[in-house]
């Protein structure tokens, strides 16, 4: 037997919901100091070489046998574990109860992250997810299909899921949340120091804009330069794994082992100070101000600033705590003129566009075929609902099958204000963006 079709059996028996056997395969254990008390089948077992012919590690197959894996050998003085989760095999159909395609090249780590958040919990329901997924990925597809449990299991449907399942779905997610450190480890040589050419780059841009480091435009071409060179240095590095977000580099490496970089001023004028060292190679004294200035702003707004988009729920929930949903359609002709951004499109999924005469809902079906096009979309503005209802197709699919949804949805608004207000404890990337004159006109 080789370690692929181990993986596969150990699979189909259900190990992987099993921690330590996650463990004692991406990873090398201490010797058990039970032995083969307590093992179960399919199980990989990290020992005491006295204990069994002088091995280390043995596998077990599913009648309880000690067996031999042809395409791999513990190696007592540089041990590897038996599997990686970047290390790529062939799955098929037949081995996978998710997998659409006849057969895929994938990887161990992709086929664990599968198991455990989508056929464990709900076996066929949710195809399979090649490559980078998340937590959010899945639950867009649960958020369509969960239901109730229904009082007869007779009366189950295979295109729903239900609570039960989900249940089974929070567990695993809870415990796929304990593999971060074998699958993406955030700290490595690499990512706990910086390129041994950053000063020398980072002089030479400070050289090159000279005179124009308070121009925030200037500072922000700066800090993008340092980001590039930090980001190919760290390139091919494990650590990369963990720094998927841009403002991991644009704001915590950079400012950790490059430049603090740009810190606005007291001042109508956005003009600020550049601090051109980092926070490894100490504190400048003479720009103390400004670092404080930055501490001071991020603290303000993490304190006080919050209690604005706190108070902004709380007043939205009292304004639209007697909205609800009265009807389906109040037959409103009229509907706000929106365009379809590609990076949005998920945000329009439900909502009705007016077409001619009639009506078209956007679907995961559909919706690409409006993307980058100006719509005119029903819209809560235009609801001819009376008194302080709205009717299901102006506020959309997502809220208009809940009755009483409204003021939940609406003090989002407020939840967004806490959030920016929270986020710049930590942080923000300088950054330019084009202007679109036409909707700033507007």
């Amino acid at each position: 037997m080789n370690k692929r079709e181990f993986f596969v059996k150990a699979m189909e028996a259900g190990r992987f919901s099993d921690k330590r056997w996650v463990f004692a395969a991406f990873s090398i254990l201490r010797p058990n100091e039970y032995g083969f008390e307590g093992m179960k089948p399919w199980d990989i077992l990290y020992i005491d070489p006295e204990r069994y012919e002088g091995k280390s590690l043995v596998f077990i197959d599913g009648d309880g046998n000690v067996i031999e894996l042809s395409d791999y050998a513990y190696d007592y003085q540089n041990p590897t574990p038996p599997y990686q989760f970047k290390d790529k095999l062939k799955l098929s159909s037949e081995e996978m109860v998710n997998l659409k395609k006849k057969e895929i090249e994938t990887t161990y780590g992709n086929v664990l992250a599968n198991w455990l958040l989508c056929v464990y919990p709900f076996g066929d329901k949710i195809d399979y997810f090649e490559g980078r997924f998340n937590l959010k990925a899945v639950e867009k597809v649960i958020e369509k299909k969960l239901s109730d449990a229904p009082e007869n299991e007779a009366d189950r449907e295979a295109n729903r899921i239900y609570v039960d399942e989900y249940t089974r779905y929070r567990q695993a997610a809870s415990l796929i949340d304990g593999f971060t450190q074998l699958a993406v480890p955030s700290a490595t040589p690499k990512s706990m120091t910086r390129s041994p050419e950053t000063e020398k780059f980072r002089e030479e841009l400070l050289k090159k804009y000279e005179g124009q480091l308070h121009d925030p435009a200037i500072a922000a071409k700066v800090d993008a330069a340092i980001v590039a060179f930090d980001k190919a240095w760290m390139e091919g590095d494990e650590a990369m794994g963990f720094y998927i977000k841009d403002r991991y580099f644009s704001v915590m490496r950079k400012k950790a082992h490059s430049l603090m970089g740009f810190e606005s001023a007291f001042s109508e004028t956005g003009e600020g100070e550049m601090i051109p060292r980092s926070l490894s190679e100490g504190i400048d004294p003479d720009k103390l101000p400004a670092m404080i200035n930055s501490l001071r702003e991020g603290s303000y707004d993490r304190g006080a600033s919050t209690a604005l988009g706190g108070e902004a729920v709380k007043f939205i929930l009292r304004v639209m705590q007697n909205s609800t949903v009265e009807e389906q359609d109040c037959k409103s002709k009229l509907g706000m003129s929106m365009t379809i951004e590609k990076e949005k499109r998920d945000t329009f999924i439900g909502n009705y566009v007016i077409e001619g005469s009639g009506l078209k809902e956007l679907t995961n079906d559909n919706i690409n075929n409006y993307i980058e096009k100006t719509v005119v979309m029903r819209s809560p503005l235009f609801c001819r609902t009376p008194n302080a209802g709205f009717c299901a197709t102006c506020i959309g699919r997502r809220y208009g099958e809940h009755k009483t949804s409204l003021p939940t949805a609406a003090s989002n608004v407020g939840s967004t204000f806490l959030n920016t207000f929270m986020a710049l404890m930590h942080g923000v990337e300088l950054k330019t963006a084009k202007l679109d004159w036409k909707s700033s006109l507007t």
